[in-house]
């Protein structure tokens, strides 16, 4: 806090409308609003939760993304962000925060200072921004398992060339559409909650020609459920969020993950229409990653005594520990 207080002509100003500033923006407003709501109900727990750990996650996401777009984060931006935290964790630890709010230059005592207020809630971009920290969870995962399958990647400071191929499902499939719009009519009539999975299956399969799609349809409706409780009912509407232009406008940030890791390459978003590509959906991209580590020398040995034995030659790469 005292850093950026100190700092803060190097923070960016102007307009707050790049994607990073926005979802910053709009998740301080929901935290806001739910903590708002858990005090109301006496849910301290959940108070902390929104007030303290949700709001550090957003800042740290915001900060690593202007990190990787190699520009600063917004002054106003954050300046709100150190004031709204105080506040909304005055009521659970006022002797700290009252510290901290002198720490802001403030005269009055944090205990005279408004509640803050809560601007609107862009929906969309909360469930763009998701959408785009699922990929790059999945990526993190991904690039752990194809090092834990390359024997030498177990070496300290290893150094990798390898290629990150993102597979987009860009639209839905007809029976993926089906099924997209009987879940919907199904939540909606259930009050925001989803029927018994044999009423699901009971319906869907009594649809034309689903039960040739019977083993990947299954599949595709635990998907689109388990999306909807981590994302809202967002995900069962066909393009909810534009994946391909998402995905390149924040293609610094998916490069980023590979310069952290030590790999020399470059990712590629290929939108598959249609697709018949196995395990990738809408709001479900797949994400495929092929390393190799890279030998700091190769060293050529060689028998060419003259001998009856044929002459061996053969190329042993060392890797730097």
């Amino acid at each position: 806090m005292k850093d950026v207080l100190a700092n803060t002509d190097k923070l960016c100003i102007g307009p707050k409308d790049r994607f990073m500033d926005k979802v910053f923006e709009t998740t301080i407003n929901q935290c806001i609003k739910s903590a708002d709501e858990s005090y109301k109900k006496m849910m301290y727990k959940d108070a902390l939760k929104y007030g303290f750990h949700d709001l550090q996650a957003a800042r740290i996401r915001y900060r690593d993304m202007a990190a990787a777009f190699s520009v600063g984060m917004h002054q106003d931006l954050i300046l709100r962000f150190m004031e709204v935290q105080c506040l909304l964790l005055s009521p659970i630890c006022p002797h700290i925060c009252e510290e901290i709010w002198s720490e802001f230059g403030k005269e009055e005592s944090i205990m005279h200072a408004r509640w803050p207020v809560a601007g609107d809630v862009d929906s969309q971009k909360l469930a763009e921004s998701a959408y785009l920290y699922t990929v790059l969870d999945d990526l993190h995962q991904k690039i752990s398992e194809a090092m834990d399958a390359n024997k030498s990647a177990k070496l300290p400071g290893m150094k990798y060339q390898g290629k990150i191929t993102i597979h987009v499902h860009n639209g839905y499939n007809a029976w993926q559409q089906s099924i997209a719009m009987y879940l919907k009519e199904m939540f909606e009539q259930g009050g925001q909650s989803f029927p018994e999975p044999e009423v699901i299956r009971n319906k869907v399969f009594s649809l034309p020609d689903m039960t040739q799609h019977e083993e990947r349809a299954t599949s595709f409706i635990e998907h689109l459920k388990s999306q909807t409780g981590e994302h809202g009912p967002l995900v069962l509407s066909p393009m909810s969020v534009e994946e391909v232009r998402l995905l390149k406008e924040n293609m610094p940030y998916l490069e980023k993950i590979m310069e952290h890791k030590n790999i020399d390459g470059h990712v590629e978003i290929v939108a598959d229409f249609g697709s018949d590509v196995d395990n990738c959906y809408p709001a479900k991209p797949l994400c495929m990653v092929t390393l190799e580590a890279v030998a700091h020398v190769v060293i050529q040995v060689s028998n060419k005594q003259s001998s009856a034995a044929p002459c061996r030659e053969f190329n042993c790469p060392v890797f730097r520990e």
